[in-house]
């Protein structure tokens, strides 16, 4: 009897044994990716040294962690004495704060909850729902706030000498990425907040983490040796490479005396600021905003400037060379055409090229991004391979003032990220359709002014919305 328990006893401990490797096993595997992605660095500040990090660490893979310069944030009012209150304006989309800290990533802000000694005090903020912060996808994710008591002697880690702006995505390339810029622009022009440290939130999408090398805004081509192409326009924002960062890699603790917690959502940007901002944009690559079509004159215009945007793999044009002879032989206005792969091109090299156009024909896609930058007055021309047609690049041409026409290729055979054959008749009717568009705006027989039509643009797209909720 003893031999055969003994055995039954060395049995189970086996699959004690065994499973409890198992279990260490599946739970280091998804444990951590987890860790390593939320590994913080220090802040790098112009006042400090800077440690040079080799170029080949620097520049990774899309997939992997940048390495970013590590140095501590200096202590700029270290005599600063009396009570480091909080102030705090909530808003539908983010916040506006002054004296708070961020404390390895966590808010944190200070009021007394003490209502006794006089009217000096001032009362506490509510800090149960959290910040509610939006992103150009319209959801709203809670930002985390501590409250504190505060003391007499100042702000409890060292104070930055920039202000703070926080960005929360929900992607970071193209389309999404240039929605979320315009937010954040907008929302530091209205608080006269400049050059601040960015910190970047990503709400969710479908890619993984997309910044570049903190060393330089040098511009970069599509390749695997850097972490992002966009890189770049982060200009837009803030001088210094090095004070972007995501927020969940930081391990300092700083203060702040003011800073902006995400920002309003984009449907509330007006197109006089979206221009705007596409003008800033330009100037902030070194590049001269186009002049406006509008009113330009009908003789000035000698010919078209077209250019078709081609893809490398998936939405390209099988019949690229006959849509460029069509261009040419049925255009009723002389037209210079250009062919562009962009991501054989850098952002700067997209957007100089696309600025320059009057016509831009391509299948939906981050390309039609930079029409952003196009001069007022000029064409869209998106063309769809199957039905399922979205009006995000309409609603965005009406934003910076430019015509879209919208093609539906139509058919069923399509996936959603086919190629297909340009059809003759639809490009030529598009085409024509855009010749009397720039003529009328150049010549001025026709007042074109989208900002006018965008409040009723939005009022149609809510109740489409709500027909669709009920």
């Amino acid at each position: 009897m003893l031999p055969f328990f003994f055995r039954i006893e060395i049995y189970m401990r086996s699959v004690v044994i065994a499973a409890f490797s198992l279990a260490v096993i599946i739970g280091a595997t998804f444990a951590f990716p987890y860790v390593f992605s939320r590994i913080p660095y220090h802040l790098e500040v112009d006042e400090f040294p800077t440690v040079h990090v080799p170029q080949s660490q620097a520049m990774q893979s899309p997939t992997k962690r940048p390495s970013f310069v590590v140095t501590e944030a200096p202590i700029i009012n270290s005599t600063f004495q009396g009570r480091w209150i909080s102030t705090y304006e909530r808003y539908p989309c983010g916040a506006k704060a002054t004296n708070f800290c961020l404390k390895r990533s966590f808010f944190q802000y200070y009021r007394s909850k003490s209502r006794q000694g006089a009217q000096t005090e001032v009362e506490p903020f509510e800090t149960k729902k959290g910040t509610s912060m939006c992103n150009e996808g319209m959801n709203k994710k809670d930002a985390w706030m501590e409250m504190h008591e505060p003391n007499g002697k100042g702000a409890p880690y060292p104070i930055r000498s920039r202000p703070m702006v926080l960005m929360n995505c929900w992607e970071l390339y193209g389309y999404h990425l240039w929605l979320c810029l315009l937010a954040t622009y907008v929302n530091m022009k209205h608080h006269h907040v400049l050059d601040p440290d960015v910190f970047v939130l990503k709400a969710g999408g479908w890619t993984k983490w997309y910044l570049g090398s903190p060393l330089s805004f040098n511009d970069s081509r599509y390749d695997d040796t850097i972490s992002s192409p966009y890189w770049i326009l982060f200009r837009l924002l803030t001088s210094n490479p090095k004070n972007i960062m995501p927020l969940y890699w930081m391990k300092t603790s700083q203060c702040y005396r003011v800073g902006l917690i995400s920002a309003p959502r984009v449907t509330e940007v007006t197109p006089e600021d979206a221009q705007e901002m596409s003008r800033a944009m330009l100037v902030s690559l070194d590049l001269s905003p186009p002049p406006s079509l509008l009113h330009f004159g009908c003789s000035k215009l000698k010919a078209y400037e077209v250019v078709v945007i081609q893809r490398r793999k998936n939405f390209k044009i099988k019949n690229v060379e006959e849509v460029v002879r069509w261009i040419q032989e049925d255009t009723p206005h002389p037209t210079h055409v250009r062919v562009v792969v962009l991501e054989n091109m850098t952002v700067r090299e997209q957007v100089r090229v696309v600025s320059q156009a009057h016509i831009v024909i391509a299948i939906h896609g981050n390309g039609l991004t930079w029409c952003a930058v196009m001069p007022s007055g000029a064409v869209v021309i998106e063309y769809w391979p199957n039905f399922a047609y979205n009006g995000n690049y309409h609603g965005f041409s009406i934003r910076h003032n430019l015509f879209h026409i919208g093609i539906n290729h139509g058919g069923h055979d399509c996936p959603k990220r086919c190629s297909v054959a340009f059809s003759k008749s639809k490009i030529v009717e598009a085409l024509h359709r855009a010749h009397q568009h720039l003529q009328s705006v150049t010549c001025g027989t026709k007042i074109f002014n989208t900002s006018i039509d965008f409040w009723e643009y939005k009022k149609r797209k809510k109740e489409k919305s709500e027909k669709k909720l009920r």
